[in-house]
């Protein structure tokens, strides 16, 4: 019988964190397409007049979403297309950067998760609704399809090191 301990089952390599990292990045991305928000709650639904605007198409030019229940965050999908892996660090920790480096991108994000809607213009102005704030990570909160991923991750990497490090019954000392 082997004795394990728990640090070599929890070794990731850089390989194995860049192929978790992308697949949490994905988890979050389809979160928020789902409409789920930080806290596992559905996002704030859209003003009635936007609702309506989206719903017929005439919200954008390049529109490709005419989805308002639940509300994705998505009306031409250039924001959630540059949500991407961005950095995997392995060490003592390990380290996961993801989001949106762009910062028209970025700024669309981060005016989300403030409860701002709109563009300041001479016909339009901005919008601030607290109460429509739609976050989609807060305070190590990332909501549950996104945890799911991190906890899988881990699933994942402790069996592929039993199966690297033993194939006959293990012990696992804490």
């Amino acid at each position: 019988m082997s004795v394990l301990k728990i640090k070599e089952l929890l070794q990731f390599t850089s390989s194995d964190l860049k192929f978790h990292g992308e697949k949490i990045t994905n988890a979050h991305r389809q979160q928020i397409r789902s409409g789920i928000d930080a806290e596992g709650r559905k996002f704030a639904d859209y003003t009635p007049q936007y609702a309506k605007r989206k719903a017929a198409g005439k919200a954008a030019p390049n529109q490709i979403s005419r989805q308002i229940d639940p509300p994705t965050l998505q009306l031409t999908g250039s924001m959630l297309n540059h949500w991407q892996l961005i950095d995997t660090k392995v060490g003592n920790e390990i380290k996961i950067t993801y989001g949106i480096e762009n910062q028209d991108q970025a700024k669309k994000i981060i005016a989300h998760s403030k409860g701002r809607f709109g563009k300041p213009s001479k016909k339009s102005r901005v919008t601030v609704r607290k109460d429509k704030a739609r976050v989609v990570a807060a305070k190590q909160k990332v909501g549950p399809k996104t945890e799911s991923a991190i906890l899988n991750a881990f699933v994942q990497n402790i069996t592929k090191n039993l199966k690297r490090l033993t194939n006959r019954p293990t012990i696992i000392r804490m």
